[in-house]
Parts: C-alpha cells; sequence; structure tokens
C-alpha cells in the first residue's frame, strides 16, 4: 500500500512491517518493536529498558568490538547524536538518525538487524547464547545510572514522571519508562529472555527504512527477517479501567529534595488516548495553554523573587492513556507557587469560554505552526518522522491513517471546537492533578542549634554559589 506517494507500508507474511520512503537525500534505518515501560511485568518495572542495553552490545556475526567499531565510525561514539537506540512507553527502538552516506546506513542497519535477529533467535531457543550474565550486571548498573542522570535528579523529568505516578492507580503508564531501582537489581537473565519471547515477535515487530526504493527496502527485510517464525506478543495484562480516571477533587502531591533552588510545579489533566478524535485539538489548546501561562506568569511579573522563565507542555499520549500537562518553575516563595498554580488554572478556565478576537489569531498561530513542523517532518527531518511512524504502529495505527490524516484533521480544528475540548478535560476549577517539588532549605536557626560536626552538612544544603565577585 502507498501512502500519499511517500510512505510505503508493506506487511511481511510473518507479521512484521516495514515503513519505507525512497529519498536520494535521507539515509536513516530503524527496527523496533511494539513494546514499551507499559509491557513491563509487575515486579519487573525497567526489564524493557534492560533488554534494550543488552541487546544493543553484539550479535551473532558482530562482536562487541565490531559493533564498537560502527558505533565510532558511523555515529560518533556508543553515545553519539547519530544513535536513536531508546524506549518509551509503548516502544523500543534500534536505529540512528539521518547519516552522510548510503553505504553507512546500510552498514548500520546490518548492524542492528544481527544484534536483534540474534537476540530473538537465542530466547526462541533457535541460536546461540548473546544474552549473558556479563551484560545482565554491566548494563543493570548503566540502567540504574541513567535513571538518576536523566531521569531523578533532573527536577523537569521527575516531576513528569511523578505526574504519571499520582495520576494513575492501575494503569501500566504509572510507571517510569528506565526503572524501579529495587525491581532492576533483581531482574535474572531467564525473566529477560522471557521477556523477549513474550515482546520480541513478529508481529510486535517494524522496521523502518528512510531513503532507499521500496523494492529494496523489501528485499533487505526479507534478507535479513523473512524466516523468522511468525509469532504474536503476549497481550498486556491490564483491563484497561484506569484509561481515563475520573477525579473527584485536586489530587495533590508535594515533595521537598535538596540540591534545586526552584519549585517545580505541574499541573494535568487525564485526556483521550493516541487514536482519540480529539488528539490535534488538543495538541492546539495545550499550545495555547502554555501560551497562556507565560503571559500571566512571566509577563506580567515585576517582582525579581517571582515570575518564571519559560513554560512547558506535553501531550503523552499511547494505548492505554492521554494527558495534557503544564509544568513550570519558579524562585518565588511558597505561597507564590500556590497563587502561580491558581493563575495557571484561570487560564484554563478562561479557554472554556473564550471567543476573543485573541483567542482565534492564538488558534490560528498555533495551527499554522503545527502545520509547518509537520510539512518539516516530511521535508527535512527524517528522524522525526520516524519517531511519528513508531508512535502510529504501536499505539493502534500499523496503517498510519491518523498521520496521513494530520493536516485535514488540523484543519479542522476551530476555536469553537477548542471551546468544547477544553469543556470536556480541563476539569477546573477543581479537578485536576497538581505536583510540586520544593527546595530544602535550612533555617539559621537550625544551622546555629546545631553541633558543630553537623553543620558543614546544613551549610551544603544551602549552599548556593552567586558568581557575581
Amino acid at each position: 500500500m502507498r501512502v500519499r506517494g511517500r510512505i510505503n507500508v508493506t506487511e511481511f507474511d510473518n507479521g512484521i512491517h516495514l515503513y519505507s520512503m525512497a529519498n536520494s537525500n535521507f539515509n536513516l534505518s530503524a527496527i523496533g518493536f511494539g513494546s514499551g515501560s507499559i509491557h513491563d511485568p509487575i515486579g519487573l518495572s525497567g526489564i524493557n529498558h534492560l533488554i534494550e542495553h543488552m541487546s544493543c552490545r553484539r550479535g551473532v556475526r558482530y562482536s562487541e568490538r565490531d559493533a564498537e567499531r560502527i558505533f565510532n565510525r558511523y555515529m560518533g561514539g556508543t553515545h553519539g547524536e547519530e544513535i536513536n537506540v531508546r524506549c518509551d512507553r509503548s516502544s523500543v527502538l534500534y536505529g540512528h538518525d539521518d547519516l552522510r552516506r548510503r553505504e553507512h546506513m546500510w552498514k548500520c542497519f546490518d548492524m542492528y538487524a544481527d544484534m536483534v535477529r540474534s537476540v530473538m533467535l537465542d530466547a526462541y531457543g533457535l541460536g546461540p547464547k548473546v544474552l549473558d550474565i556479563r551484560a545482565l550486571k554491566i548494563e543493570k548498573g548503566a540502567v540504574h545510572n541513567e535513571y538518576r542522570l536523566r531521569g531523578a535528579d533532573v527536577a523537569e523529568n521527575h516531576i513528569y514522571d511523578l505526574v504519571h505516578w499520582y495520576l494513575y492507580r492501575t494503569n501500566p503508564a504509572r510507571y517510569r519508562i528506565d526503572c524501579g531501582r529495587k525491581a532492576l537489581r533483581e531482574i535474572t537473565l531467564e525473566q529477560a529472555r522471557q521477556f523477549v519471547r513474550d515482546r520480541y515477535t513478529t508481529k510486535s515487530m517494524f522496521v523502518i527504512l528512510i531513503g532507499p526504493k521500496n523494492n529494496e527496502a523489501v528485499e533487505k527485510v526479507r534478507e535479513y527477517f523473512g524466516d523468522l517464525p511468525k509469532r504474536l506478543p503476549v497481550p498486556l495484562d491490564y483491563d484497561h479501567s484506569d484509561d481515563f480516571p475520573v477525579l473527584d477533587g485536586i489530587r495533590s502531591f508535594e515533595l521537598i529534595r535538596p540540591g534545586i533552588r526552584q519549585s517545580h510545579v505541574a499541573i494535568a489533566f487525564p485526556t483521550g488516548k493516541y487514536l482519540s478524535k480529539d488528539s490535534v485539538a488538543l495538541d492546539v489548546l495545550t499550545a495555547i495553554w502554555e501560551y497562556r501561562v507565560e503571559q500571566r506568569l512571566r509577563e506580567k511579573n515585576t517582582r525579581f523573587n517571582a515570575g518564571i522563565y519559560h513554560p512547558a507542555s506535553q501531550t503523552p499520549r499511547t494505548f492505554t492513556y492521554g494527558m495534557t500537562m503544564a509544568q513550570f518553575a519558579t524562585v518565588g516563595d511558597d505561597k507564590y507557587v500556590e497563587r502561580a498554580v491558581e493563575m495557571a488554572v484561570e487560564e484554563c478556565e478562561k479557554l472554556k469560554t473564550d471567543e476573543s478576537t485573541t483567542f482565534n489569531e492564538d488558534c490560528e498561530d498555533k495551527k499554522g505552526y503545527l502545520n509547518d513542523s509537520f510539512e518539516r517532518m516530511l521535508i527535512e527531518s527524517p528522524l522525526n518522522l520516524c519517531e511519528a511512524i513508531v508512535g502510529a504502529t504501536c499505539n493502534g495505527d500499523p496503517k498510519l491513517k491518523g498521520l496521513v490524516d494530520y493536516q485535514k484533521r488540523l484543519n479542522k480544528v476551530t476555536p469553537k471546537i477548542l471551546r468544547e475540548v477544553a469543556n470536556q478535560y480541563f476539569t477546573t476549577p477543581d479537578r485536576f492533578i497538581k505536583v510540586v517539588i520544593r527546595p530544602l532549605s535550612v533555617p539559621q536557626r537550625i544551622i546555629n542549634m546545631a553541633p558543630d560536626e553537623i553543620k558543614p552538612y546544613l551549610l551544603a544544603i544551602n549552599y548556593d554559589p552567586d558568581f557575581s565577585e
């Protein structure tokens, strides 16, 4: 099937999906599975992420040294910018960004294909063992460090995870993508192999090739994976009863942590899932909400110890949940934080009834930007196109119908529709989730009262160099 003459979708007899787009200027490849942190079994949080690490070490034909040389030569190292090996809540991917030459792409694809195929055959009991205890131990340590480096130690990421955790009760989207620390430590090699058997199957597998002609892409997939036996993934052990939690009030959580000097705030609402008819309207509406929060909290503030820099907004969606969220950080005190939350909520309320010319202009501007971003993705950003394909195929749209129709759906969004969507999902003023991370500081009187051997630790908590002189 040819989609708009651009993206070709091919399903092989064993269930693998190929997404290809011919373009002589692009050289991108990726191999993935519909396997994310949502699929981590209870008590094994982080196993999907751990296997992503373990799988990307070697294959049958490529030794660890061979793989390191490919990473170093074509992707800038084992943590190079061109590497696109990652997992999220609904997918895992082994790939790379656009490379300089076509032969470079095929060398990387050959390596990733060997890695993925080797891991699958190992777990199925059909090939040599490539998942071993050494890799398990090394990558457990690496994942634990990543949990801190890119997650818990970064306030913006930490608050994002906390919103998921406190908004949902039984939805597996509540768990972190990287891991649960205790669960990660206890994962065994056999549990890792069982997870591969359950999730790394041909029916959950897809290949993305952006650059080669479709017939060449088809032959490559058939060459590398055509002989794999057709296998279905194990069904997700979740009844979908928590896809759209009904809030009966303000669900609030606060955390005090050392090492930060601002309060971080997030406000969120549950929304429709990935295939929701309101998804595009929610993207536009959330972008307007973010803009309104900035105008209110930044542009109308003149106090030194108040206001914000820039807010951020997100609309994550998978096949089990949807959410719209705005977050910001402020040096203001606790009283100002509460007032800032009130102002952000007030901006939500206004969006439900706003019929002003300004609202119409905001709608037009945000729609225009999203349309331009979509066209740039198709014309000049194969990595973003790859991620859009992954999001679709792993969340119930393997034929890419929603992706193909995106601009058509965007054009149908009107200010009236945005007001209707705001009334449906923005359950303000008294039903939303609020998460606040406040900085820990020790009052001077407590430091003065502390024993001499304790004072250095208390002073370290408050340490905040000025750099003015």
